[in-house]
């Protein structure tokens, strides 16, 4: 349970940081990456 829940945190922090990244970048996505 603990190992999932922190796999599911994971990839939240994850997809939060793409979208910052998306939004604060926009066209240079992959560049940068």
């Amino acid at each position: 349970m603990t190992l999932f829940a922190r796999t599911t945190i994971r990839v939240l922090v994850w997809m939060l940081r793409v979208e910052l990244v998306n939004d604060h970048e926009g066209d240079i996505d992959g560049d940068n990456c």
